[in-house]
Protein backbone atom coordinates (compact mmCIF):
# COMPACT_ATOMS: atom_id res chain seq x y z
CA UNK A 1 0.00 0.00 0.00
CA UNK A 2 2.74 2.50 1.24
CA UNK A 3 4.41 1.57 -2.79
CA UNK A 4 1.39 2.32 -4.25
CA UNK A 5 0.81 6.23 -2.42
CA UNK A 6 4.39 6.78 -3.19
CA UNK A 7 3.78 6.38 -7.02
CA UNK A 8 0.96 8.55 -6.98
CA UNK A 9 2.82 11.39 -5.10
CA UNK A 10 4.77 12.52 -8.06
CA UNK A 11 1.91 12.37 -10.64
CA UNK A 12 0.19 14.67 -8.10
CA UNK A 13 2.57 17.15 -7.14
CA UNK A 14 3.01 17.81 -11.53
CA UNK A 15 -0.98 18.13 -11.88
CA UNK A 16 -0.53 21.08 -9.17
CA UNK A 17 2.78 22.16 -10.71
CA UNK A 18 0.51 22.66 -14.25
CA UNK A 19 -1.90 24.29 -12.05
CA UNK A 20 -0.54 27.07 -10.67
CA UNK A 21 2.23 27.57 -13.25
CA UNK A 22 0.05 28.01 -16.58
CA UNK A 23 1.50 27.62 -19.52
CA UNK A 24 2.99 31.04 -21.33
CA UNK A 25 0.93 30.27 -25.03
CA UNK A 26 0.08 34.13 -24.56
CA UNK A 27 2.81 35.67 -25.71
CA UNK A 28 3.01 37.37 -28.42
CA UNK A 29 6.52 37.50 -30.82
CA UNK A 30 5.33 40.70 -32.60
CA UNK A 31 5.88 42.14 -29.36
CA UNK A 32 9.37 41.94 -29.73
CA UNK A 33 9.71 43.22 -33.20
CA UNK A 34 11.53 46.46 -33.28
CA UNK A 35 10.30 49.30 -35.15
CA UNK A 36 6.46 48.18 -34.92
CA UNK A 37 3.68 51.34 -34.99
CA UNK A 38 0.23 51.02 -33.83
CA UNK A 39 -2.58 53.42 -35.54
CA UNK A 40 -5.92 53.12 -35.85
CA UNK A 41 -7.12 53.50 -39.60
CA UNK A 42 -10.52 54.93 -40.15
CA UNK A 43 -12.02 54.20 -43.18
CA UNK A 44 -13.12 56.38 -45.68
CA UNK A 45 -16.52 57.92 -44.86
CA UNK A 46 -14.76 59.00 -41.95
CA UNK A 47 -12.88 62.41 -39.94
CA UNK A 48 -9.77 62.03 -40.65
CA UNK A 49 -10.03 60.27 -43.42
CA UNK A 50 -6.90 59.80 -45.67
CA UNK A 51 -5.88 62.91 -48.10
CA UNK A 52 -3.25 62.84 -50.75
CA UNK A 53 -0.49 65.10 -48.02
CA UNK A 54 -0.46 61.81 -45.90
CA UNK A 55 -3.37 62.48 -43.41
CA UNK A 56 -3.23 60.74 -39.82
CA UNK A 57 -5.06 57.66 -40.38
CA UNK A 58 -3.16 56.46 -43.35
CA UNK A 59 0.44 54.76 -43.92
CA UNK A 60 2.05 57.47 -46.05
CA UNK A 61 5.55 57.56 -47.56
CA UNK A 62 6.96 60.56 -48.87
CA UNK A 63 9.39 59.86 -52.07
CA UNK A 64 11.26 62.09 -54.33
CA UNK A 65 8.98 61.52 -57.11
CA UNK A 66 5.24 61.89 -54.25
CA UNK A 67 3.38 59.71 -51.80
CA UNK A 68 2.55 56.20 -51.36
CA UNK A 69 -0.12 55.42 -49.48
CA UNK A 70 -2.06 52.11 -48.43
CA UNK A 71 -5.69 53.48 -47.24
CA UNK A 72 -9.24 51.93 -46.39
CA UNK A 73 -11.80 53.06 -48.31
CA UNK A 74 -15.69 53.26 -47.59
CA UNK A 75 -16.14 49.20 -48.26
CA UNK A 76 -13.34 48.01 -45.83
CA UNK A 77 -10.77 47.48 -48.28
CA UNK A 78 -7.17 48.68 -48.04
CA UNK A 79 -6.36 50.53 -50.82
CA UNK A 80 -2.56 50.45 -52.12
CA UNK A 81 -1.74 54.27 -54.26
CA UNK A 82 1.26 55.74 -55.50
CA UNK A 83 3.53 57.75 -57.44
CA UNK A 84 3.73 56.35 -61.22
CA UNK A 85 1.60 52.98 -60.11
CA UNK A 86 4.26 51.38 -57.87
CA UNK A 87 2.08 49.89 -55.21
CA UNK A 88 0.70 46.88 -54.51
CA UNK A 89 -0.52 44.66 -51.60
CA UNK A 90 -1.03 41.03 -51.18
CA UNK A 91 -3.19 39.19 -48.47
CA UNK A 92 -0.68 36.78 -46.31
CA UNK A 93 -3.43 34.90 -45.05
CA UNK A 94 -4.03 34.82 -40.97
CA UNK A 95 -0.41 35.42 -40.36
CA UNK A 96 1.17 37.95 -37.90
CA UNK A 97 4.04 40.41 -38.37
CA UNK A 98 6.67 38.16 -37.36
CA UNK A 99 5.36 34.89 -39.01
CA UNK A 100 5.73 36.58 -42.49
CA UNK A 101 8.77 35.84 -43.75
CA UNK A 102 9.38 35.76 -48.09
CA UNK A 103 7.81 38.23 -50.23
CA UNK A 104 5.09 36.23 -52.69
CA UNK A 105 5.23 36.19 -56.62
CA UNK A 106 1.55 36.19 -57.39
CA UNK A 107 -1.47 37.90 -55.18
CA UNK A 108 -0.16 41.22 -56.05
CA UNK A 109 -3.46 43.67 -56.07
CA UNK A 110 -4.31 48.12 -55.20
CA UNK A 111 -7.50 46.70 -53.31
CA UNK A 112 -8.09 43.56 -50.77
CA UNK A 113 -10.54 43.39 -47.89
CA UNK A 114 -9.15 44.46 -44.79
CA UNK A 115 -9.49 41.03 -42.62
CA UNK A 116 -8.97 40.72 -38.55
CA UNK A 117 -6.09 38.68 -38.00
CA UNK A 118 -4.67 39.10 -41.24
CA UNK A 119 -0.97 39.94 -42.26
CA UNK A 120 -0.59 41.77 -45.46
CA UNK A 121 2.57 43.17 -47.24
CA UNK A 122 2.21 46.73 -49.07
CA UNK A 123 5.20 47.18 -51.91
CA UNK A 124 5.99 50.54 -52.92
CA UNK A 125 8.23 52.15 -55.74
CA UNK A 126 8.86 55.35 -57.23
CA UNK A 127 11.02 56.29 -60.32
CA UNK A 128 12.32 52.46 -61.09
CA UNK A 129 13.76 52.17 -57.80
CA UNK A 130 13.46 48.36 -55.88
CA UNK A 131 10.64 47.65 -54.06
CA UNK A 132 10.34 49.27 -50.29
CA UNK A 133 7.92 46.57 -48.13
CA UNK A 134 5.82 47.24 -45.05
CA UNK A 135 4.42 44.40 -43.46
CA UNK A 136 0.75 44.94 -41.75
CA UNK A 137 -1.20 43.12 -39.27
CA UNK A 138 -4.87 43.97 -38.90
CA UNK A 139 -5.58 44.01 -35.11
CA UNK A 140 -9.33 44.57 -34.76
CA UNK A 141 -11.83 46.49 -36.71
CA UNK A 142 -12.92 49.86 -35.07
CA UNK A 143 -16.80 50.02 -34.69
CA UNK A 144 -19.08 53.46 -34.46
CA UNK A 145 -21.15 54.69 -31.54
CA UNK A 146 -24.46 53.21 -33.62
CA UNK A 147 -22.32 49.90 -34.87
CA UNK A 148 -20.96 49.29 -37.98
CA UNK A 149 -17.33 49.39 -39.01
CA UNK A 150 -15.79 52.59 -39.15
CA UNK A 151 -12.30 51.30 -40.09
CA UNK A 152 -9.36 49.25 -38.34
CA UNK A 153 -6.61 49.27 -35.75
CA UNK A 154 -3.41 47.84 -37.47
CA UNK A 155 0.31 47.09 -36.91
CA UNK A 156 2.64 47.88 -39.15
CA UNK A 157 6.56 48.29 -39.33
CA UNK A 158 9.26 48.77 -42.13
CA UNK A 159 10.28 45.37 -43.86
CA UNK A 160 13.65 44.45 -46.24
CA UNK A 161 13.30 40.81 -46.93
CA UNK A 162 16.84 40.40 -47.43
CA UNK A 163 18.09 41.23 -43.94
Amino acid sequence: MKTLKMRWLPLLLLAAISLIFPACDGNNPDDDLVGVITLKMLSGNNAGYWNDDGGATDISFSTPMGYNTLFINNANNFIATGYNGGCAIVDMGKKKLSQIQSVPSIGWTDETAVLVGHGYIYRYTYDSNPYKYIKVYVVDYITGTGGGIIGAEVKYCEWDPNN
